[in-house]
């Protein structure tokens, strides 16, 4: 690097060798120059166009001036100033840099004035500043990376404003303040267009031991302006100006007309809104209290962000909140002239954030936060209790306004309250309306919401998003004089789990709430591949869902719902099986088994005629009138097993029957008889019991026909009077009772067999054909929401029957020790009464409910035998099955018969 002029650049112009020589001196020079930059002064003086430097100054000098559009750059710094160089004004409208500094003013060397309008760079800093520099006026910064600075700091450092995007930024590092200096002294420069506005980072990396505490407010061009640290920082400074206010630099008063910095009033007592404006930034916190005139105030919100008021405002004003970020009030305010949010949000805490005065929520705004309101609330833009989850109350009224929105936050299952966590996962936000009503209009939505709902500071921040599960239940607006109205719309968070909704309901047993409940999205769907009867109860529940959304359904109706959707998954089914009255329908499929049991013991009456005439009888072919008299006892055991169909029951039949053979003639296998029968049975069905009461008249008889073949024949007629009891799944009573329900029924049946002997045991091949009908009033279990109103059920139902009994050669029970007669059959039901259908309604619905599907065809066993005791008496007893597929009947009977 060259630090003087070359020597042979001074030779004596007379020697034409030497003239030569210079010229090809001077041509090195020029090549020097571009490689290795100018080590004399003014060798930059005016820069417009790219240089390769570094420029060195040794010397003292008047000027360095790049001009805009002119560059200056360096392999290790663009402009070097080296002791005891002086540049007394370095002005860069264009571009100085080098990969180590900019501008590099070493130890004993100074500058005087630096402007910089242009760009000032380098790879460490900017400006490196051992020496003197004495003032800096710097517009490098909001339109460009901020001027970087390290090393002793300048005397004076002035910002340039060229407008409101484009002002100077000063971000230094490792600085100390210049000898015999307090710190540098903050100004703005003359050329500086100033507006009221916040200037964000003017300074960075200063703390204010390296300001004068004398340069920290001003004013200029008719504002006042504060130098303020940003908010939660010390080495950050703002710029903030502000309409000017006589004898002071700071601004008490918000008057008509007026928009004020927070930062303003950063040291004011008790500032005074008499319908000014008062200006927030992001993250601006003030706890000074405020005076507001009956002309009121407004307050803007930061343009992004928040900021917060801690400080008391009061006064016979209102406040009127702009802006679009938000704006935190937690001060214990008694201002009494109401709260308008006009548009961006207004976060609330504490017990008298908005004052005394009513509160309204324009379209487009919002209302948050937690603690008290207490004026009457009018939302027609948003109300979202809690910061995140949490409880907000209100001293008065509440009405949401059509086409307002209210914000359910969820994040677990606990109901937030006044002592609750702050920011905590596992709560639910919860508004409570501690005076008055919450009025719902028309057109007001519901929005739960299950994600997104902390902020970083917050310990909830980060949990995952808690999905709710079938039967969570969340009271989230109670007040104290009831809901009225209802949210015209839901909206379904997407987090929520597949085949899952939430419903509402309002003043549910009189609570004066509103409850969600996280319910199927179809209870058909959830509760398929079930039984008939769960799921025609589950289409029940599924229309009374959409009745609830259309906020058409009856009182009855929401109970019913509501006790359903407090289900769990894992007890849901249970619970809608409990709703579908399974006993009334397995009663009635009981009811013709009654009969039926008769029917056999009446036939086994048929059967057992002794092939001769008993001693003292008349003679074959004679008709005679025998008075033989018979009862019997007798026990049946029903099951029926769950499928597809409903659930299982079991009954328990005990029948007393006494008859009379009124006619018999041996030789012509005749007999005639009639009888009563009494019956009581007791079902056992899912959820419910039945006692069946049966009284029946009866006449049996049989003839020979053709000689061969044998006809019977079987006729009752009976009543019934049912008690059923059920009990009652939702608890909304203690059950349900009906009382002698009242029915009839009938039976007809034919048989014809045949008598063969082989060895001595009588084999007799049989075909039968049954017929009954079963009637049963209509009846209602009462008016609780789970009660059944079931219709009048006619039945009817046949059955065919093929098989063969065989009995003991032993043929008269008066004359033999014994008898015995057993039989097999193979048979057919119809399903009318074996699997009968009950048409009922539950909660004004339509249902159908049924039994378990039981098999048509079936197999019969029994076993019957006689003992003889005395010469006119004697005792028999019989043992009887039934089975089929999904059903069992087995039992017994005892009697004795008497000869007179």
């Amino acid at each position: 690097m060259f630090e003087t002029i070359p020597p042979l650049l001074r030779l004596r112009p007379s020697s034409l060798a030497c003239r030569a020589l210079r010229k090809v001196h001077a041509l090195l020079f020029v090549l020097s120059l571009f490689f290795h930059g100018v080590s004399y002064a003014n060798g930059c003086g005016n820069v417009i166009a790219p240089l390769t430097g570094p420029c060195t100054n040794n010397v003292t000098t008047t000027t360095f001036n790049v001009t805009s559009g002119g560059t200056i750059s360096g392999a290790a710094e663009g402009i070097v100033n080296n002791s005891p160089g002086v540049i007394t004004t370095l002005s860069n409208a264009g571009s100085i840099s080098g990969t180590a500094y900019g501008i590099k003013n070493n130890n004993g060397a100074s500058i005087g004035t630096l402007i910089n309008t242009g760009t000032i760079t380098g790879g460490t800093a900017g400006i490196y500043n051992a020496g003197t520099i004495t003032t800096i006026n710097n517009k490098q910064g909001a339109s460009s990376s901020a001027l970087t600075y390290t090393g002793v700091l300048p005397v004076n450092y002035n910002i340039i404003v060229a407008s409101t995007s484009n002002y100077g930024k000063l971000s230094a590092s490792s600085v100390t303040n210049a000898a015999g200096t307090s710190g540098l002294t903050f100004g703005i420069d003359s050329s500086s267009v100033l507006t009221s506005e916040r200037y964000l980072s003017v300074l960075s990396g200063l703390t204010s031991a390296n300001i004068t505490s004398s340069s920290l407010s001003g004013s200029y061009g008719g504002y006042n302006w504060l130098l303020v640290n940003a908010t939660g920082s010390s080495t950050i400074w703002d710029l903030v100006v502000s309409v000017p206010s006589t004898g002071a630099v700071t601004l008490p008063d918000m008057v008509a007309g007026t928009s004020v910095w927070l930062s303003s009033v950063g040291v004011s007592v008790n500032p005074i809104f008499t319908g000014g404006s008062l200006l927030l930034q992001n993250g601006d916190r003030s706890s000074i209290s405020f005076s507001v005139t009956s002309a009121g105030g407004t307050i803007a919100h930061p343009t992004s962000g928040s900021a917060t008021l801690s400080g008391v405002f009061s006064g016979a004003g209102g406040l009127t909140f702009t802006g679009n970020g938000t704006t935190v009030m937690t001060g214990a305010n008694t201002y009494a002239g109401g709260t308008t949010v006009a548009s961006g949000t207004l976060s609330i805490q504490g017990s008298s954030a908005t004052g005394t005065g009513p509160v309204y929520v324009a379209s487009g705004a919002q209302l948050m936060g937690t603690g008290t309101i207490q004026g009457a609330l009018t939302v027609a833009g948003v109300l979202k209790p809690g910061q995140s989850p949490g409880y907000l109350a209100t001293n008065a009224p509440v009405t949401m306004q059509q086409g307002s929105v209210f914000q359910q936050d969820i994040a677990g299952v606990l109901q937030s309250s006044a002592s609750s966590p702050a920011g905590a996962s596992g709560y639910y936000a919860y508004m409570n309306v501690l005076s008055g009503q919450f009025v719902i209009d028309s057109g007001v939505t519901l929005r739960p919401t299950l994600s997104n709902l902390f902020s970083a500071s917050e310990s909830g921040y980060g949990s995952a998003v808690y999905v709710p599960q079938l039967g969570d239940q969340f009271r989230i607006i109670t007040a104290a004089q009831a809901i009225s109205g209802r949210f015209t719309t839901i909206v379904q968070p997407a987090e929520l789990a597949a085949g899952t909704q939430l419903l509402a309901f309002y003043n549910m047993s009189n609570s004066n709430s509103v409850d969600l409940f996280t319910a199927p999205l179809s209870y058909t769907n959830t509760l398929a591949d079930t039984t008939h009867n769960i799921n025609a109860t589950a289409a029940v529940l599924d229309r009374l869902v959409s009745l609830n959304q259309a906020g058409t359904s009856s009182s009855l109706q929401e109970q019913l719902l509501y006790a359903t959707a407090g289900e769990r998954a894992g007890s849901l089914q249970d619970f809608v099986k409990g709703l579908a009255g399974e006993v009334h329908a397995a009663s009635v499929a009981v009811l013709p088994q009654t009969t039926q049991r008769l029917q056999q013991g009446l036939l086994a009456r048929l059967g057992d005629l002794p092939s001769t005439i008993p001693m003292g009888l008349p003679n074959a072919g004679q008709s005679v009138s025998d008075g033989k008299l018979w009862g019997e006892v007798a026990y049946q055991r029903g099951d029926r097993t769950s499928n597809t169909g409903g659930s299982g029951y079991g009954s328990n039949l005990y029948q007393i029957v006494f008859g009379s053979d009124l006619y018999s003639d041996a030789q012509q296998k005749t007999k005639l008889g009639a009888g009563i029968s009494l019956a009581n049975t007791l079902v056992s069905a899912n959820g419910g019991n039945s006692n069946l009461q049966q009284g029946a008249l009866f006449a049996y008889g049989k003839m020979s026909l053709f000689d061969a073949y044998v006809l019977d024949g079987v006729a009752s007629v009976g009543l019934s009077s049912t008690d059923l009891s059920r009990s009652d799944v939702t608890g909304l009573t203690s059950g349900f009772k009906s009382k002698a329900v009242i029915g009839n029924d009938v039976l007809l049946s034919l048989g014809l067999s045949r008598d063969f002997s082989y060895e001595g045991v009588g084999i007799t091949p049989y075909v039968r054909v049954t017929y009954q009908q079963v009637n049963q009033n209509g009846y209602n279990e009462g008016s609780g929401a789970a009660a059944l109103q079931l219709d009048r059920y006619t039945g009817n139902g046949a059955r065919g029957a093929l098989g063969v009994a065989l009995s003991s050669p032993n043929k008269d029970p008066l004359r033999d020790t014994y008898t015995y007669r057993a039989n097999i059959a193979v048979g057919a039901d119809s399903q009318g009464l074996l699997n009968p259908t009950m048409n009922a309604t539950l909660a004004s619905q339509s249902l159908a409910v049924t039994t378990p599907t039981a098999g048509a065809v079936f197999v019969q066993v029994g076993l019957y035998g006689t003992l003889r005791i005395e010469d006119n008496i004697y005792a028999y007893a019989g043992l009887a099955g039934e089975v089929r597929s999904a059903q069992t009947l087995y039992g017994g009977q005892i009697g004795i018969r008497i000869q007179f």
